[in-house]
């Protein structure tokens, strides 16, 4: 599982149960009014991006009020250590919608996004799909990089669903954004996303990254952008 860091910083609590009595109704009222005041004046939503068509075996949806809930459905009652506990709870998956419509794809330098991953044969949510740290910022190149998250529900693991989402979504986004640079992080100890990641031939790139001791960086170039990494390189060996 890889759950971005920017959501646990950024999204907090309160939610809409499948039945929406008063009292639920209230919760998400107060959670869209919490996030909506706490965007400022100059926060605008500055990505857009093209509906993200299907895979071989799976479609994309954008996550929204109406489908939110699919998080808790998902991850309720899963297992693995590195599932978000946010996702457990219908009232933090409340809130966490409320924050990705109201809030984070509002913000100038981490603007982020969700897919839900459903299957094309029987459309079953399976996963989800992150996209963060959106910038509009021109400064060394922030503009063209993006990180990914992603998580699949325990039932639904070692099928090659989450390797199908990520080909396919980074090749979706090279083609049809301004980005050249995708980057993954996830546990060093989650063994199991550490050897997808390098089944895909992402660049391990620790040395770069040292925000933490608690994570490995995997990092992802467009074709054809060969400079831009050996500027990085370059400037990485000089400091």
């Amino acid at each position: 599982m890889v759950v971005p860091q920017y959501f646990i910083r950024f999204c907090p609590i309160s939610f809409i149960f499948h039945t929406f009595c008063l009292m639920d109704k209230m919760l998400l009222e107060e959670s869209k009014i919490f996030w909506r005041e706490a965007r400022t004046k100059t926060m605008q939503q500055h990505f857009f991006l093209p509906e993200l068509p299907p895979s071989v075996r799976l479609v994309f949806e954008p996550l929204t009020y109406e489908n939110g809930m699919q998080l808790f459905e998902i991850f309720e009652n899963d297992t693995h250590p590195y599932v978000d506990e946010r996702f457990k709870s219908q009232a933090e998956v409340a809130d966490y919608v409320a924050c990705m419509m109201e809030y984070a794809r509002y913000s100038n330098t981490h603007a982020a996004f969700d897919w839900l991953i459903k299957l094309k044969a029987t459309g079953a949510y399976v996963g989800v799909i992150h996209l963060h740290d959106l910038s509009n910022q021109m400064f060394g190149s922030a503009n063209r990089k993006a990180t990914m998250g992603y998580a699949i529900g325990e039932q639904f693991r070692r099928q090659g669903f989450v390797k199908e989402s990520i080909t396919h979504f980074s090749n979706f986004l090279f083609e049809n954004s301004n980005k050249i640079k995708l980057l993954v992080y996830t546990d060093k100890e989650n063994t199991a996303s550490v050897a997808l990641m390098q089944s895909l031939n992402w660049q391990q790139t620790d040395d770069k990254y040292v925000y933490s001791d608690t994570y490995t960086y995997f990092e992802l170039w467009k074709k054809g952008y060969d400079s831009f990494v050996a500027q990085e390189t370059k400037k990485r060996n000089d400091e």
